[in-house]
């Protein structure tokens, strides 16, 4: 998987995401004080405030709610596909 942008890379969380993008994997974090998943990455778990945040792998499994493929004009790029999906890990 190539991962491109055309602006800055991303500092802090944002980076590590991206890494994980770069190399071909989706990983989320997970908080280890109360141990839920979290996505957008963070600095802070939402949901206790902790700050001992790890990254994990997910599982690949999930539900799919939607699906679509964007088009656009040949100078923008290819087309490419858009979806909401709910991992199981949350």
């Amino acid at each position: 998987m190539e991962f491109s942008v055309n602006h800055p890379l991303p500092e802090g969380p944002d980076a590590r995401y991206a890494e994980h993008l770069a190399a071909g994997r989706l990983c989320v974090q997970r908080c280890k004080g109360c141990e839920r998943h979290i996505f957008y990455p963070r600095l802070l778990c939402p949901h206790c405030h902790g700050e001992d945040l790890d990254w994990v792998g997910v599982s690949g499994k999930g539900t799919v709610y939607a699906t679509t493929v964007i088009r656009r004009r040949p100078e923008q790029g290819p087309p490419y596909n858009l979806c909401l999906v709910e991992l199981d890990e949350g």
